[in-house]
């Protein structure tokens, strides 16, 4: 449950998962909703791996995509695909594809 006096959430993935979560990160709402259609836009036409993926708002300027692999998947394997199909798509162009923000501009 997310209430207003929700400060910080956590997950816990096993070792291996049938999804994967793409985080989009920003402080600007509008920003935040580009980044979010344009990477989901991106991956559930491009990403061979992905069978269907949602957007999940997690509030503030948060969203979060939810990618359904194809079949399971260690979690460090399927991090490494979508950063590799990230870092090479025009979005990285746009976007920073890393492990932490750095400025104003949405990472992935």
């Amino acid at each position: 449950m997310i209430t207003g006096r929700l400060t910080a959430m956590y997950g816990v993935m096993n070792g291996s998962e049938k999804f994967a979560i793409v985080d989009v990160d920003t402080s600007d709402f509008d920003l935040a909703k580009e980044a979010t259609k344009s990477t989901y836009i991106f991956l559930t036409n491009y990403a061979p791996f992905i069978k269907d993926a949602h957007i999940l708002f997690t509030g503030k300027n948060s969203f979060h995509i939810i990618c359904e692999l194809k079949k399971k998947m260690n979690v460090n394997t399927s991090r490494m695909l979508l950063k590799k199909l990230l870092d090479k798509s025009t979005l990285a162009n746009r976007y920073t594809i890393k492990p932490k923000r750095t400025g104003t501009i949405p990472n992935l």
